[in-house]
Order: structure tokens, then sequence, then C-alpha cells
């Protein structure tokens, strides 16, 4: 009796581990571009960040980027569709091209999502 109730209790960790989900890529919006002022910035602007708004279809991001070298702005503009995957700090962020970028998350909160009445 002893073993068929240790096998029971092994058989429901394992089925609430192997439920635990994975992070995937997620389609997500861009809803802002904002230059994040910093008065150190080097003068030919090579060390230009921006704070970019992102939103998926459950939660809202603001993340700050920093352009590949030798760029000096944001790749997509408001409204864009762009591929992130969500990860404890940061969002890793894939380009066209398969290029993967992580952006440190600034803040996020979760949508509200009205009910119909």
């Amino acid at each position: 009796m002893r073993t068929f109730i240790v096998a029971i209790l092994m058989g429901i960790a394992l089925a609430a581990v192997s439920q635990q989900s994975t992070p995937k890529f997620e389609a997500a919006t861009v809803t802002s571009v904002e230059e994040n002022k910093n008065p150190a910035m080097k003068e030919d602007g090579t060390d230009r960040q921006y704070k970019v708004g992102l939103r998926t279809a459950t939660r809202e991001y603001v993340v700050l980027y920093t352009p590949a070298y030798g760029s000096r702005s944001v790749e997509y503009g408001v409204g864009s569709q762009v591929s992130i995957l969500v990860l404890k700090k940061t969002v890793r962020f894939s380009d066209v091209g398969g290029k993967t970028a992580d952006m440190p998350i600034i803040s996020s909160r979760k949508i509200e999502l009205k009910k119909p009445e």
C-alpha cells in the first residue's frame, strides 16, 4: 500500500514538472520609441540607447534597446510587428535576418482585458 501511495505521489510530481512551459517566441507590436537621454553620450552618437515599448497579447513591456555597432537608430518603428522571447530580466529580439539581441526590461505590466458587457 505504501509503495502504491509513493508511486501516485511521484506520478503527480512528474505531471506537474512536465506541464511547466518553456519560453517561446511570441508576436509583439512596437508601441513607442523614445531616445534614452544619457548626459555621458558620445558626440558621434554611437552609444545611443532607446526606450522601446512592446505589447504582446497579455503584457506591455518597456525595454532598453541599444542599436548594433555602427547604427544610430531603432530598426523598427511604432506599429511594427516583431518576434520576442520574454526571459526573466530581458526580452530577446529576433530580426528578419535571424540575429538576436537581448534588451533589459525596464518595466512591465499585465494588460487588463475588458470583458464584454
